[in-house]
């Protein structure tokens, strides 16, 4: 899953795999405690931390779109107990 904030020019990247299991992208702690993104309409919430640049995400679009749908590697992940 992507998300954009044209706003605050960032994003986040949410990968989900039963081999990866849930990830987020790993950015700086700048935004309140959990993010919301709205997918399909509705309100999703993302861990602290997980937003990133926008340029980032557009290249982990072209990396997993490029790959297959493997995870990106130029994206630094980390875990969340939110999902």
């Amino acid at each position: 899953m992507v998300g954009i904030s044209r706003s605050k020019d960032s994003g986040i990247i949410a990968f989900m795999d039963g081999d990866v299991g849930n990830i987020f992208s790993a950015g700086e702690s700048v935004s309140e405690p959990v993010t919301s993104y709205f997918l399909a309409g509705h309100s999703m919430e993302y861990p602290e931390g997980c937003e990133v640049p926008i340029s980032l995400v557009r290249k982990a679009v072209k990396e997993f779109l490029l790959t297959g749908g493997k995870v990106p590697t130029c994206v630094e992940w980390k875990e969340s107990e939110l999902w």
